[in-house]
Order: C-alpha cells, then sequence, then structure tokens
C-alpha cells in the first residue's frame, strides 16, 4: 500500500532536494551547494569527468532544472515526478551509450594507427599499449602491468622517459631499438598526463623512421656522388670558357658573346652544384657547431663583402646594429651562409638606386636580423613556399639575376638547426624584409 505524501511536507522537500544534489554531480552537472559534490561521492566525480562535453549541456538542463522547478512548484503531483524520473533515466542511458561508443571509436583509432602509442603509470607500468608499439618494441601481449624496463631494456628509451617524468618536456628524439630482425629507428616523443596530485603518467608516441632514413641516405648519396662527378669536369671546362673568353681580340663578336653565355651557364651550374652540397649537409646535420662570435663584427664585413656588388647596381646597402653584445653563441659559419643569401637576394631584387637595409637587434633570449629590400615584393600566395628547394616565384628573373632556387632554403635549415625561424613580410611593389631568429640558448634537439 503506498503512502500517501505531499510536497509541502518539509520532509518531502528536503528528501527532495538531497536527491537532486546528488543527481546533479554524478551526471556531470554544476553542483547547486557548495556540499553537493560531498552527496555523489566517488561515482558522480568519475561521471562528472565523463560527462562534460558539449552534448551533456541538454541532459544538464532538462534533468536538474525540472526537479528544482518541481521542488519549488506550489503543487506538484506524482505524475510529473514520475515522468520527470522517466525522463532522466532515458537521457541518462542515451549518454551512457554515446560514450560507449565513442570508447569503441577510440578503441578502434589508437589499434588502428601505425603509431606506437604507450601509456606509463606508477613505476613506469604499462597501463595502455596498441598493436603498433606491441611491433615496436616486440613486447609480449600480456604487457599491461609490466614495467617498461621490462618490456625494453633501450638505455636511451628509459632515459628518455626519466626526462619527460621530470617535466624535462625533451624534444622527440630518434632512438635505435634493437628488434629480432634487425634494428628499428624510432622516433619517439612524450609528454606527462596529470592523473592527480601526487601521481603522473606519462604518454609516449613512436613512429617507426627506418625506411625514411633509408630514403634519405640514399637521396644524400645520390646528390653527394653527381655533384663530386659534374664538379671536376665543370670547373675545367669553366676555367677553359673564361680562359677564352678573355681573348676578346683574336673572336669575333657572335663568338664571344656566345662563350660569354656559356660561361654565366657554366658558373651558375657550379653554384647550384655547391648549393646543393651545402643543403645535403645542413639536412643530416645533427646540431649546430657553436662558439662564441662577435656580432658587430661578422655584420659589418657582410656589409662590406657586399658593397662592390651594391655599387654596380647604385644601391645603398647600410647597416643598423646597436648595443650588440661583445659576443654570442652561434654556428658562425651557418650564420654568415644565411646572411650572405639574404643579402644577396636583396641586392640582386631590387631596383636600380634603391635600398638595402640590414638591422640587428639581440636580447637575452634572442639575436634578430632583418634584411629589407625595395624589389617589387612577393605575392601573399607564394610567401608560404618561397622557403622550399627550388621554389621561384618568377623562374625567368631569377634566372635572370643568377638564382640557384636553393639560397632560401638554406637559409631556413640555418635557423632549424639553431632552434630559431625565418619570415619574410612582403607587399607588391613596395618590397620586402626577411627575418632571420636565433635563440640563444638553443635546446637540445633530436633529428
Amino acid at each position: 500500500m503506498a503512502v500517501p505524501f505531499s510536497f509541502s511536507d518539509p520532509l518531502v522537500r528536503q528528501s527532495l532536494l538531497g536527491s537532486a544534489l546528488t543527481l546533479a554531480p554524478a551526471l556531470g552537472l554544476w553542483p547547486l551547494h557548495p556540499l553537493a559534490g560531498l552527496a555523489a561521492g566517488g561515482l558522480g566525480a568519475l561521471l562528472a569527468a565523463r560527462l562534460a562535453q558539449k552534448r551533456a549541456e541538454p541532459l544538464r538542463e532538462q534533468v536538474l532544472s525540472l526537479p528544482v522547478r518541481l521542488i519549488r512548484s506550489a503543487a506538484p503531483d506524482q505524475a510529473e515526478m514520475a515522468s520527470l524520473v522517466e525522463r532522466a533515466r532515458e537521457r541518462v542511458a542515451e549518454v551512457l551509450r554515446q560514450l560507449r561508443d565513442e570508447r569503441i571509436d577510440f578503441q578502434g583509432i589508437l589499434q588502428g594507427t601505425n603509431n606506437g602509442i604507450l601509456v606509463l603509470g606508477d613505476e613506469d607500468r604499462v597501463e595502455r599499449i596498441n598493436e603498433a608499439a606491441h611491433r615496436m618494441l616486440e613486447s609480449p601481449h600480456d604487457a599491461l602491468g609490466r614495467t617498461l624496463g621490462e618490456l625494453s631494456r633501450n638505455l636511451e628509451l628509459l632515459d628518455f622517459v626519466a626526462e619527460v617524468r621530470s617535466g624535462g618536456q625533451p624534444a622527440p628524439r630518434q632512438i635505435p631499438i634493437a628488434q629480432s630482425k634487425g634494428q628499428r629507428l624510432l622516433r619517439v616523443s612524450g609528454s606527462l598526463i596529470p592523473a592527480s596530485q601526487d601521481r603522473q603518467r606519462v604518454l609516449l608516441a613512436m613512429h617507426d623512421v627506418t625506411d625514411l632514413k633509408r630514403l634519405e641516405q640514399v637521396r644524400t648519396d645520390f646528390v653527394t656522388n653527381v655533384t663530386h662527378e659534374m664538379r671536376s669536369p665543370l670547373s675545367s671546362i669553366l676555367g677553359f670558357a673564361e680562359t677564352l673568353a678573355s681573348r676578346t681580340d683574336e673572336l669575333p663578336a657572335d663568338a664571344l658573346d656566345g662563350l660569354e653565355r656559356n660561361v654565366r651557364n657554366a658558373r651558375r651550374l657550379n653554384a647550384i652544384i655547391g648549393d646543393l652540397v651545402q643543403l645535403s649537409r645542413l639536412e643530416h646535420a645533427e646540431a649546430p657547431e657553436l662558439a662564441p662570435l662577435a656580432p658587430l663584427e661578422l655584420l659589418q664585413d657582410l656589409v662590406a663583402n657586399f658593397q662592390d656588388a651594391a655599387s654596380e647596381r647604385r644601391i645603398e646597402l647600410v647597416l643598423d646594429a646597436e648595443d650588440l653584445p661583445e659576443s654570442l653563441d652561434l654556428d658562425r659559419g651557418l650564420v654568415e651562409r644565411a646572411l650572405n643569401n639574404l643579402v644577396d637576394n636583396a641586392i640582386k631584387y631590387s631596383p636600380a638606386g634603391g635600398l638595402v637595409s640590414v638591422v640587428a637587434r639581440a636580447t637575452s633570449q634572442q639575436f634578430e636580423v632583418a634584411v629589407s629590400d625595395q624589389g617589387p615584393g612577393i605575392p601573399r600566395e607564394h610567401q608560404a613556399r618561397i622557403f622550399e628547394r627550388f621554389y621561384r616565384v618568377d623562374a625567368a628573373r631569377a634566372r635572370a639575376v643568377g638564382g640557384t632556387g636553393l639560397g632560401l632554403a638554406i637559409v631556413k635549415h640555418a635557423a632549424a638547426l639553431h632552434g630559431g625561424r625565418v619570415t619574410v613580410d612582403s607587399q607588391i611593389g613596395e618590397g620586402s624584409t626577411f627575418v632571420l631568429t636565433l635563440p640563444l640558448a638553443p635546446a637540445g634537439r633530436g633529428r
């Protein structure tokens, strides 16, 4: 026999309010009271975390507001209360189904990716591992609960995890891993996953780059061999052609013109070979060779070396380098090559009578050099690609000024080796400014 009750009864109101306060955090809702979270307990906290998504917002509004309106209503009836409970149950069931489907989707993605995923808990014990990580580490399929040291005795990998756990935020690192079929090279990145105030988990992502490295080595060997085989005969041809071109009184004008054109082409080809060799070395360099250098002296030498070329085109080349430190730790060869390419381009693409400026500034954290010209400018749609090898905005103009199409790519790689960057700001008809930014305390980087 049902016991009649009244919503006006204080005990009933108190009971309903307590139920609403308990249900709210369990559904991922904002607490109605400072003590509401205590009423929900651990289950409420867990569900709150799981349902803190946008799709839970309608549920929050519908499930929470209805009981509050009932409690505050003057005369709600039992039928409305029953309807409320049924609607809440249906909505909870719907959200749980959605969460289950999402979990299945996540598991499918995790297992289907070619990247190895590994989650390590306390004592570096495996909490989650996908099939790709199993293959890369050749770990047993009962790896869950085991320590990383049990799965792999690779000291470099263990040291990397320790560095991640210490909060060092190391850059991705290439780590050789011994396997039964030979050694593989894995690019490993890691980050911390906060679990609680006194517990942290480590997420490792591993990508097998063995085949990519092998292809890069094949390409490097090809470039090295080709350039070596071409350089010697090209030097002989260029030397002979230059000698003939110097005998202006012994050659007819048309033959002399053709010979001079061949000399220019040979010089350009020789420059391309030199840039290819330089770029190949930069792409495979592990780190810059840092050493103290005087930045003001370097920039003064740079401008002095280009003064003749600028004067020939009636271009004013100026240097603005104030308050530079006496010494900076940089790779002098890389910095010189990058700045040479930027200034050379600025002079080549500037109109006669124009201005090329070199502005340098240094802070405690970075060294910055801006090279500006008054050339034709670079269309916006091309600016993102001009640092690619052999990419040219105007191929005909590039050939006319003697560009190889590799200069800006060399600048980009020289900056990247330092952990820096090169950017461009250009307006059509107004000129371009290239800014080389180099950190003064570069962190270690793996490649």
